[in-house]
């Protein structure tokens, strides 16, 4: 193992930014982190380049398949001797009365944080077009109240620990859609197979299918293949609106019937519409639109379709199960964090540093 002094001032706070030579960070939770060391004389894309530039050039840091850094294991870091990091600057106390006021100030950025706190994008949703963008906008709308840096800051220096936890949910939101784009991408494999003489072109939403060839991913993976899996979660968010023992028991039967549709495939005729078939209902749930000319080649693989539907490969499967519990999960880190920042409300007066009020305020 090869010793290395460390005496670049930013390089070492980035390394002493790992808690552990195990450790796997986010670049967002290292810039934040190698900040505070630095106590807030560098930024957020300096320390990103500089990241970059270890892992490139350096070879002080590794980069994970996750696209998350860990330290290098091939080094020994010497980081004590050398220049020191910057001293905190000398700090004069803040009279309570300015702390109270700033704490009415940070209570705004928490209500507008919970006010545009996105949900994980779920199950039925998740396949529509532009849903990942809603996420990313609801996030921006979160973090862009002029007090969310300080508010942070604040917050884990009164106790209230959801600064990783934020990066983390919005990290893990990330991976879910990954995944689910590799789901899809598989399905999407299997049903172009089945109809390999169809041109077919898989849409992302609930509409009537308006142009031949098209198949409707939403309807054929939560209508129908993932019924079984989708149920528990379904039920799960739904029924936290539920006011008592009775309605939760309702919306739960609703649900049920709700998703026995598939059933109504292996009997429904095809439908004729001008010059196509659609295979499905109408005005109900639509699956496959095709020109009347190609009718015997759906015929044909309709079978195959019903089978791959009613019984899906075991990877699919896999990647069905993988995202129900994923989403059940964020779903619970997202009603966690709301109860923490609902919590902090009741603040009288936030704790730590200020970069507003220029001293100490703890």
């Amino acid at each position: 193992m090869k010793k290395v002094k460390i005496i670049d001032n930013l390089e070492k706070a980035i390394i002493k930014s790992f808690p552990n030579k195990d450790s796997n960070l986010q670049l967002g939770i290292i810039a934040k982190k190698t900040n505070k060391l630095l106590h807030g004389r560098s930024n957020s894309e300096t320390i990103g380049k500089r990241v970059a530039k270890m892992e490139k050039k350096n070879q002080y840091l590794i980069k994970t398949s996750k696209g998350i850094y860990a330290l290098n294991p091939n080094y020994d870091f010497d980081i004590e001797d050398g220049e020191p990091l910057p001293l905190e600057t000398k700090s004069i106390g803040i009279p309570i009365k300015q702390r109270e006021n700033h704490t009415l100030e940070l209570r705004e950025a928490i209500k507008n944080w919970i006010q545009h706190f996105p949900n994980p994008p779920h199950l039925e949703n998740t396949y529509q077009e532009n849903v990942y963008r809603g996420f990313l906008t609801s996030v921006k709308k979160c973090e862009d109240h002029l007090l969310f840096p300080d508010l942070l800051d604040h917050l884990h220096a009164s106790g209230f620990d959801i600064s990783d936890k934020w990066e983390n949910y919005k990290s893990e939101v990330k991976g879910l859609e990954i995944s689910e784009n590799h789901l899809m991408k598989m399905i999407e494999l299997n049903i172009s197979k089945i109809f390999d003489k169809l041109s077919i072109r898989f849409v992302k939403n609930f509409d009537p299918l308006r142009e031949d060839y098209q198949c409707s991913i939403p309807l054929l993976v939560f209508g129908f293949a993932f019924e079984e899996y989708t149920l528990e979660i379904r039920y799960s968010n739904a029924v936290r609106k539920a006011r008592n023992d009775e309605e939760a028991h309702e919306i739960y039967c609703d649900l049920s019937s709700s998703l026995s549709n598939h059933v109504l495939l292996n009997f429904s005729p095809l439908f004729e519409k001008g010059d196509s078939i659609i295979w499905g209902d109408l005005p109900g749930p639509q699956l496959l639109r095709i020109p009347r000319k190609d009718k015997d080649i759906l015929v044909q693989g309709m079978d195959r379709a019903l089978a791959f539907i009613d019984n899906p490969p075991p990877e699919i499967k896999k990647g069905i199960s993988e995202i129900a519990d994923k989403l059940k999960l964020l779903d619970q880190e997202k009603e966690n964090m709301l109860k923490e920042l609902k919590s902090s409300l009741y603040c009288q007066c936030f704790s730590g540093d200020c970069r507003y009020l220029g001293g100490k305020s703890s």
